[in-house]
């Protein structure tokens, strides 16, 4: 790895150091994992996995913090595509103890496995999800795990067409906000202690049974209206012009690039805007003459 401003960069992608997700996790935990020290300080030089374009067909393992510190000098990982790319990959494991770690700008596909989309061990807890779309019935939940004694986050996350949305074992929540779950084959929201779910729209689903009273503020419970459900279009999963769930999130955890929909994407432009903003692209194409 490399300096960068947030710590450790490892990029991954095409003319970049690692080929692979994998290879580049694994030596960032050769690089600079410590041992049982039992030290709870923050990471103040944290690893960065910097995903460039393209599809990665893996499962990516984050191995378990050999510290088992809580939020110790292993953990706040940040694993993220690269700004304005579309990054694609099978899901994500993480081990017993990797805790403050964020996921952001994903693409998980899981229509070709019965994992997760995201499986959190032991106490890796206090992890979040965000601008992330997770999709594919290939059998497992998009966001599982057991045993976490705690709680981990999803923020502008569409959940689309899994087999299971949800699904967290013993001692262990979620916190949701401005999250959509829609068209999940079995339960989409369940675990054993009560999670909390914001600004969110859960929507085409079975009864959720199981979720332990889980804490729905707010829950649309309306059909999002997705510009498309095709993965193959490059509207997949956008919300269409007049998608009850468009800009309608909440502030509170409104997204870094300023969009303030439920979910993980933009609004596809109504036809006449998108004629405007040609226009404009026009004009401003002139004037630079």
């Amino acid at each position: 790895g490399v300096s960068s401003a947030s710590g450790a960069l490892y990029e991954v992608g095409a003319g970049k150091p690692y080929t692979t997700i994998q290879a580049a996790v694994t030596q960032a935990a050769a690089d600079t994992d410590v041992g049982a020290s039992g030290n709870n300080t923050p990471n103040g030089d944290p690893v960065e996995i910097r995903i460039h374009a393209g599809t990665y067909p893996e499962l990516v393992g984050v191995p378990a913090d050999p510290s088992g510190a809580f939020n110790g000098l292993n953990d706040g990982w940040l694993i993220h595509a690269n700004p304005g790319d579309k990054v694609v990959v099978n899901g994500f494991s993480v081990g017993t103890d990797r805790d403050h770690c964020t996921f952001q700008g994903l693409n998980v596909d899981m229509s070709s496995h019965a994992s997760s989309g995201f499986y959190f061990g032991t106490t890796a807890r206090s992890n979040w999800i965000k601008d992330t779309v997770i999709y594919g019935a290939g059998g497992g939940a998009a966001v599982g795990g057991g045993s976490l004694y705690g709680w981990n986050k999803m923020d502008h996350v569409t959940i689309y067409g899994t087999n299971y949305g949800v699904s967290l074992g013993y001692a262990s929540s979620l916190v949701a906000e401005n999250t959509i779950i829609a068209n999940t084959v079995n339960a989409a929201t369940s675990s054993s202690d009560k999670s909390w779910y914001a600004y969110s729209d859960i929507w085409g689903t079975v009864s959720n049974a199981g979720d332990n009273g889980n804490n729905l503020n707010w829950d649309l419970g309306l059909d999002p209206l997705f510009a498309s459900t095709n993965p193959a279009d490059a509207d997949f999963l956008w919300l269409s012009a007049v998608s009850p769930a468009s800009g309608v999130g909440s502030s509170v955890g409104l997204r870094t690039d300023g969009w303030q929909n439920m979910g993980a994407l933009p609004t596809v432009p109504e036809p006449a805007t998108l004629s405007l903003l040609l226009v404009g692209m026009g004009l401003m194409m002139r004037r630079r003459r």
